[in-house]
């Protein structure tokens, strides 16, 4: 687990459950770190809000070895909210269900992809302050197929949405999409602010690979 110096337990309770912890800081560069502190031909990339089942690693790693990819995600639920949210994140896995034929990308809350193919393309690209997880997918789609998976699926917290407030959280998407497509590499802008940094959220500092 890469750990980007949290202010809770984090590191204590990890090393209590068997894992090993390594420094992170922004995603791109604690991915990697993770990474490459990890065993195994597969890699998932989890965030440190997101809550899986019992049977979730092992099922996703089934499906996305059955159906020969080399990258995947799957779809979000919410935590709670309210009808508004709940109708985000259904537009979203729609646009990600579809995304491969299109511009493959999706967020990092979730990506398996195979070390082979992650070697390859020399990981994360750390120097990048938002999106590297879809600029890490688009890379990746030159090497195999990029699918959201059918067997398992993930709940995210809404964390950023009641902060931000829903209709302003789905514009900064929108926006950030539209920049990403006129500039495609993002590492560092005043427009557009990584909200993993937000003082207004509640403080968490750890990534999950």
């Amino acid at each position: 687990m890469a750990d980007a110096h949290s202010r809770d337990r984090t590191r204590e309770i990890a090393r209590e459950a068997g894992c090993i912890v390594v420094d992170g800081g922004l995603p791109g560069a604690g991915r990697n770190a993770g990474a490459r502190a990890s065993r195994g031909e597969l890699l998932l990339f989890l965030d440190a809000d997101v809550r899986v089942g019992p049977r979730f690693v092992g099922d996703a790693a089934a499906e996305f070895r059955g159906r020969r990819l080399a990258v995947a995600t799957c779809p979000y639920d919410p935590d709670r909210g309210d009808r508004a949210t709940a109708r985000l994140f259904r537009i979203y896995n729609w646009v990600i269900q579809r995304s491969p034929h299109v511009r493959p990308g999706c967020g990092g809350a979730c990506i398996l992809i195979s070390r082979s193919v992650f070697e390859e393309i020399g990981g994360f690209d750390a120097s990048l302050k938002v999106s590297e997880d879809g600029e890490l997918v688009r890379r990746a789609v030159q090497h195999g197929r990029f699918r959201m998976l059918r067997s398992v699926r993930l709940v995210l917290s809404t964390r950023r949405v009641r902060a931000q407030g829903t209709l302003r959280f789905a514009i900064r998407i929108l926006l950030t999409e539209l920049w990403l497509v006129l500039r495609p590499r993002i590492r560092g802008t005043s427009l557009l602010t990584y909200g993993f940094w937000d003082r207004r959220l509640p403080a968490r500092g750890s990534d999950r690979s």
